[in-house]
């Protein structure tokens, strides 16, 4: 039987990214607890699904089309009508 509430993380952080915005060892190892973090992290998925949640479902029909190489329709998504996917181009455009 089909599991449908399983989770499949997208996106995971960890305290080595926060060297990307100049913080030192020190301050990581001070500053970011477990807790900190977790608060990061889900501050970032609220924001991610709260304003962008048209490109999550734009990127996860993407992705589901590139590794299944199976045609997939967009059903009615937030109030949008279906529509065929479009391919997008080597420049990114959908063409």
């Amino acid at each position: 039987m089909i599991d449908w509430e399983k989770q499949f993380p997208v996106v995971s952080i960890n305290r080595a990214d926060l060297t990307e915005f100049g913080f030192t060892d020190e301050q990581i190892a001070t500053i970011f607890t477990d807790e900190v973090m977790e608060q990061i992290v889900s501050r970032m998925q609220e924001r991610y699904f709260l304003t962008s949640s048209y490109f999550f479902w734009e990127d996860m029909l993407q992705a589901i089309r590139t590794f299944t190489q199976i045609p997939h329709e967009r059903s009615t998504i937030h109030g949008k009508s279906r529509q065929p996917l479009r391919e997008e181009s080597d420049t990114g455009n959908s063409v």
